[in-house]
């Protein structure tokens, strides 16, 4: 569930319920799909444009918060299999398979969409007003050069500014960035996280650099960190 223009937006099988939040009552009712049997898995809201997912879906759809109408849904798929294209045949087969949204996140103007093949897409925000009752498309949809080995976990945004880091994180951030430069691969950068600015922090299974197309079984780093769980940090 999530707070929309003072509403109460609850996710319930396949029905969002508006709940009144100062009354206690619920004020309306829509189903986004025919499917009695399947369930709405996120709910993330940036001003009037609200966006849910469905377990087992790669399609994000956006509504109008105060018209409750679909303005536009957005199919994934593409983008995580150009993504994808750089690994073995039998993994991109099987992430593509079972592909699914398990997580989204508004930040700016970008949605964040966490997938279950690890992949993390970003889809800019279109405008809605008042007046919108239909969005044509989208465009400059886009992912993440890094990603996660396994399903995105969840997907959260922070504010951070000098003066919140203290010296002890200051620290810890230094401590951590000096063992993973030697690694591969690194989920953390302490320049960027000395600088005022908005980051994207998403959590999930292992840490897997989607331009890198090197990894194969005789490589001795590949699969090492696939079953260990990572913190991946953008700066918006």
């Amino acid at each position: 569930m999530t707070v929309v223009t003072g509403r109460i937006w609850c996710g319930c099988r396949n029905l969002v319920l508006i709940i009144n939040p100062l009354f206690l009552k619920q004020e309306h009712v829509f189903a986004v799909n025919s499917d009695k049997n399947s369930s709405i898995n996120c709910i993330v809201t940036s001003a009037l444009s609200v966006w849910l997912a469905i377990e087992r879906s790669a399609v994000a759809k956006l509504y109008h918060a105060h018209s409750f109408a679909c303005l536009m849904e957005v199919n994934i798929s593409p983008t995580v299999t150009k993504a994808l294209a750089g690994c073995d045949d039998i993994i991109r087969q099987h992430k593509l398979s079972c592909l699914r949204i398990t997580a989204l996140l508004c930040c700016k103007d970008l949605l964040w969409v966490g997938t279950s093949a690890g992949v993390l897409v970003y889809i800019p925000i279109p405008h809605v007003n008042h007046f919108t009752t239909k969005v044509t498309s989208v465009r400059n949809i886009s992912h993440a050069i890094v990603g996660h080995s396994g399903p995105c976990r969840f997907l959260v945004s922070v504010d951070l500014n000098d003066s919140s880091l203290d010296s002890h994180i200051k620290s810890l951030a230094n401590a951590c960035a000096s063992k993973e430069g030697r690694r591969r691969r690194t989920s953390l950068n302490v320049g960027v996280l000395q600088q005022k600015t908005v980051y994207v922090i998403s959590g999930g299974e292992g840490c897997e650099d989607l331009q890198d197309t090197t990894n194969d079984e005789n490589d001795d780093s590949f699969g090492i960190d696939d079953s260990t769980n990572f913190l991946l940090m953008w700066k918006t």
